[in-house]
This record gives C-alpha cells, sequence and structure tokens, in this order.
C-alpha cells in the first residue's frame, strides 16, 4: 500500500512543475507512472483495499488519457503557405553532409537549429551558406542555437542575451507581415537548470510586441509546465501532434521534446523527420498565419 500512495502522490506532483521544479521532472516519468497505477490498482481490488484501488485507478486513467490526446493525428491544415525545419544536431557526430543537405532539400523558409558547435559549424558548411545572415547565438559548451530563414530580417531585431538559450529575430513575410521567430534549447528538469533559465527566458518573451513562432528542444514533454509557461508567455499554442523526438536513454523512456509553438489563430502540419545522424529527430512544419 505505500507504493501505491507513493505513486499516487509522485502522478499528482508531476501536475506542480509551475510552482515546484522537481514537479516537471516527474512530468517526464508520467507515463511510467500513470501504467504502474492501473497496474497498483488491480493488485489493491484483489486484496480488497477499494477505495485506493479507485484512486489509482482514475488516476492512473486520467493521466494516460490526457497524454494520449496530445499524440492523437491532426488532419492537414490547409493555406499551408510556409515552411520551417526544426532540428537538435547533435554537437558532435558523423556524417554531417546528408543531414544538411536533407535540410536544404526540404525548401524551409525557417529553419531552426540547438548545439550548433564548431564542429557543426565546420562539417555542415553548406547549410549556413544556403541561407543569408544565420543569426548563432552561443549557450552551452555543446554549442549554441540558431535561426536561419529566407525572409527579410527586420534590422535591428536579432537577439543573443546571456547564453540564455534563445535566439530572436523578427522577421517581414511576403506581403508586409511581422513575426518573430525564436529558437530555444532548454536544459534538463531539475535537477539541473531549466527552471532557472526560464526566469530569464520568460519576461523576453512576455516582451515580444506581435505574433511569434517559437521551436527548439524543450528538454520537455509537451504536458510539462515548462512548455505551458513558454506558450502562455508568447501567446502560442504548441503544433500538435506531439512527436517521439529522443529515445537515447532506452526504448523503453522515449520523450517528446521537441516542439514547435505558432502563434494562436495560426494552421499548421507537423511532420517527424529522421534522425539522420543525430540524436534527435527533426519536425518540420507546414504552416500559415
Amino acid at each position: 500500500m505505500a507504493g501505491a500512495v507513493l505513486t499516487l502522490g509522485a502522478v499528482l506532483l508531476s501536475g506542480t512543475g509551475r510552482w515546484f521544479a522537481p514537479g516537471d521532472s516527474l512530468a517526464v516519468l508520467r507515463p511510467h507512472l500513470g501504467l504502474a497505477l492501473i497496474g497498483l490498482a488491480a493488485g489493491l481490488w484483489h486484496i480488497r483495499s477499494r477505495p485506493l484501488a479507485l484512486a489509482c485507478g482514475l488516476a492512473g486513467l486520467v493521466a494516460l488519457g490526457h497524454m494520449a490526446t496530445l499524440f492523437r493525428p491532426a488532419a492537414p491544415a490547409p493555406n499551408t503557405a510556409h515552411t520551417l525545419y526544426q532540428k537538435n544536431l547533435q554537437f558532435k557526430s558523423w556524417p554531417r553532409a546528408p543531414l544538411a543537405d536533407e535540410i536544404i532539400a526540404s525548401g524551409a523558409d525557417i529553419v531552426t537549429l540547438q548545439e550548433v558547435s564548431d564542429h557543426n559549424l565546420r562539417y555542415m558548411t553548406r547549410l549556413f551558406e544556403a541561407y543569408p545572415d544565420p543569426l548563432i547565438c552561443p549557450f552551452a559548451a555543446v554549442g549554441g542555437v540558431a535561426i536561419l530563414t529566407r525572409f527579410e530580417p527586420i534590422p535591428g531585431t536579432a537577439q543573443c542575451r546571456d547564453r540564455d538559450g534563445l535566439a530572436l529575430i523578427q522577421v517581414r513575410l511576403p506581403g508586409g507581415r511581422a513575426l518573430w521567430l525564436a529558437s530555444l534549447h532548454l536544459h534538463w528538469p531539475w535537477p539541473y537548470g531549466q527552471a532557472a533559465q526560464l526566469e530569464q527566458i520568460l519576461p523576453r518573451l512576455e516582451a515580444l510586441d506581435g505574433p511569434v513562432i517559437i521551436a527548439g528542444d524543450f528538454n520537455m514533454v509537451p504536458w510539462g509546465a515548462g512548455v505551458a509557461r513558454i506558450a502562455a508567455a508568447s501567446d502560442t499554442r504548441r503544433a500538435g501532434p506531439a512527436h517521439i523526438t529522443f529515445d537515447r536513454f532506452s526504448p523503453a523512456l522515449p520523450l517528446a521534446i521537441d516542439h514547435v509553438l505558432l502563434p494562436r489563430g495560426a494552421r499548421g502540419t507537423l511532420l517527424r523527420r529522421p534522425r539522420n545522424s543525430s540524436d534527435h529527430h527533426g519536425l518540420m512544419l507546414r504552416f500559415g498565419l
């Protein structure tokens, strides 16, 4: 019974990441905790501990049901004139040329990158040369964050600040509309530095004057509070469905941690791309505003 109570408590705490940093770490494990609760509920029912069995079963079903809705396939969006390609490059991996070729061949109007290391700058030269004036912001030892775009940059809007993992630039779309672009790389959640990093980033997003698209390696699952806080600060919503983009640890711990956030009211179709010599799958979004 003690194990059931602890697991039930962990599931409840996994929704407290907005106020309690370890909560988002537990959110990463919520699928496993939810499955454990279903199994525990069956065992508790068998030994006639009915109230606790019902509590565990209900909590497990609610947790798993909510997560399942985030992975539900979506109908293709109409009027998707633009393309964004999101990729964590992996800071040092081989070969690099096929990945560069794939991103270029996608015809993306916007490319958001993480782990832009000296290694990747050297061995993916053709990618960075294919886009005028790439914005590359230093971040961590694994490399910086970058935005590559074919849209017209608005002078004076490029922002790199405090190695906080966020690159920002405002561009002019065909027809004259202004749009902010953001490439984001968050640290891992507690006990690592994601919570403190969010406190740096959220005010920057709240200060933006106009619509924004945010893409990156959030190192957080879509039901985590960190993703919700970024969406609220930027007035965006996550383009769906969620996709498993990182399974480096184990097939038993697949993680959906790379995301694209669109301005509210925008429509898009999000597809998963191959890892192609990285440890993350890419995401390709066809969208319209």
